[in-house]
C-alpha cells in the first residue's frame, strides 16, 4: 500500500508537467492534431478548452462541451488571447483521421 502510494503521489505531480510540456509542443509542431484533439473547427482568439462534447464534421461544431473560456490558448501558449489554428486552416485531406485507418 505505501509504494502504491508513493508512485501514484509521484504520478500526480509530474502528469500535469507532462501535460503542459505536451501541449506546448503540439501547438507548435502538429497544429492540426491539436485543432483535431479538442474539436477546434474554427481559428480563434483566446480558445475555450472543450472537455468532452461531440464534434460533428459536418457541421464543424462540437456539441454538449463544456467549455473553459481561454483553456486552450493557456494550454497551448501560455497566453489567454493567443490565436489557435482551427482545422479550417488545414486542407481536408490533411486533417487526422479519427479511425484506426491510420494506424501501421
Amino acid at each position: 500500500m505505501e509504494i502504491a502510494l508513493l508512485v501514484g503521489g509521484i504520478a500526480a505531480v509530474l502528469q500535469p508537467i507532462s501535460g503542459d510540456i505536451v501541449g506546448q509542443v503540439l501547438a507548435k509542431t502538429q497544429p492540426a492534431k491539436l485543432a483535431a484533439m479538442e474539436g477546434q473547427f474554427k481559428t480563434e482568439q483566446g480558445a475555450p478548452l472543450r472537455i468532452g462534447g461531440w464534434p460533428n464534421e459536418a457541421t464543424q461544431t462540437t456539441r454538449f462541451a463544456l467549455e473553459i473560456p481561454y483553456g486552450l490558448s493557456l494550454l497551448a501558449f501560455h497566453e489567454p488571447q493567443a490565436i489557435v489554428k482551427g482545422l479550417e486552416e488545414f486542407p481536408r485531406d490533411q486533417w487526422p483521421l479519427w479511425s484506426s485507418r491510420s494506424w501501421p
